[in-house]
């Protein structure tokens, strides 16, 4: 998974043990990863797990019926919502590179893109839709819920229409509101919680409009400068 290797590569970095990899004959292969690290993202990862910990509380009715079969359906949900939100970060840095290139506190990661080049993390972006396939054929496999599917497709939909052209979302007031309830908040946590639940208890949606708008508090202060 994406975030899973970059966020390693991060940690290695902040912790100065990448000093020790670089000098390894795989130099350009922990450069990328490097690179790839910082467009990525990596601090969004716990993000992820939040969403898996919630849908799985919410969607888990006891007892479990098999809990080796429960343990793969979280594996697979999560990898599949990691791939989607490690792709909307990707598009982000590189849609936002003229704006990320004026705001000084983004110099590094406008310097990693501009290394690690524009076709290049185009090319990493297909990739990863790729592997992400097979993993959402396997859920469906085990879980064949329409609901899965359509909730995969509208995440990848407005993780690029959020910050690419010419919808980009992020630009059009209460529509970037919405957009980023739904891809931070709403829309991976209910792919978790249709993964192992079909019944609609009107008590999560409420705790998810609740959720949704402690995350929007969070994120403003930190997106107004994009604004």
């Amino acid at each position: 998974m994406t975030y899973v290797i970059v966020f390693m590569t991060y940690v290695m970095e902040k912790h100065g043990e990448g000093i020790f990899l670089y000098k390894q004959p795989n130099l350009a292969m922990f450069k990328t990863l490097r690179l790839l690290a910082i467009v990525s993202r990596p601090e969004f990862l716990p993000a992820n797990l939040g969403s898996l910990v919630m849908g799985l509380a919410w969607g888990i009715n006891p007892p479990l019926g098999s809990v080796g079969e429960s343990a793969i359906l979280a594996a697979l949900s999560f990898a599949i919502i990691t791939f989607v939100s490690a792709i909307g970060a990707q598009l982000n840095t590189l849609s936002d590179y003229e704006l990320d290139s004026m705001e000084p506190r983004k110099e590094r990661l406008v310097q990693a893109l501009s290394i690690l080049g524009r076709g290049r993390l185009k090319s990493i972006m297909v990739v990863e839709f790729l592997l992400s396939l097979p993993l959402l054929f396997l859920l469906l496999l085990v879980q064949p819920k329409p609901v899965l599917l359509f909730l995969w497709t509208v995440a990848h939909f407005l993780a690029y229409a959020y910050s690419a052209p010419p919808l980009r979302l992020k630009s059009r007031a209460w529509l970037a509101m919405c957009t980023l309830f739904l891809v931070l908040s709403i829309l991976p946590i209910l792919f978790v919680y249709y993964t192992f639940t079909s019944v609609l208890d009107p008590l999560f949606f409420l705790f998810l409009a609740g959720q949704s708008m402690t995350v929007y508090g969070i994120i403003i202060p930190t997106e107004i400068r994009d604004y």
